[in-house]
């Protein structure tokens, strides 16, 4: 009688949720050598939150997601996949609208001279420093 294949030994592992994170379970439980994993998803592709979705024939983001230089771990996640040269590293410009104008906020300087910061953190600190906890989310108004 021939011997079994070794892949009839594994177990038999499921992994619901095919964004990033499920993507990452499957890989390494797939890739011990131990188990046989399906990897169970709702949407028609992989990729759950950093998916793409098509709006009136327009591709864009589900939600905003970015990758930046420091993200380390996500970069060697990409090249762990064999996906670390399909990243488009552009230059960021994002921006918040309000009161009427249309702020940068896309580095260090831009969030230390972001205009829009609700005076309620400062009047927290102090409220918390005299011993008072009002609620004073009102004045943010």
């Amino acid at each position: 009688m021939p011997p079994e294949p070794a892949s009839q030994h594994l177990k038999t592992i499921a992994v619901v949720g095919g964004g990033l994170s499920g993507i990452a379970a499957a890989l390494a439980l797939a890739r011990s050598g131990r188990f046989r994993v399906t990897l169970f998803e709702k949407a028609a592709g992989l990729g759950g939150l950093c998916a793409p979705v098509s709006i009136a024939g327009t591709v864009a983001d589900r939600f905003y997601h970015v990758i930046l230089a420091s993200d380390r771990a996500t970069i060697a996640f990409l090249a762990h996949l064999g996906l670390a040269g399909e990243i488009d590293w552009r230059t960021s410009r994002a921006g918040f609208y309000g009161r009427g104008r249309l702020v940068p906020f896309a580095s260090t300087a831009d969030f230390l001279r972001f205009p829009f910061r609700c005076p309620i953190v400062a009047l927290l600190r102090t409220c918390r420093q005299a011993g008072q906890h009002q609620d004073h989310r009102r004045d943010c108004q």
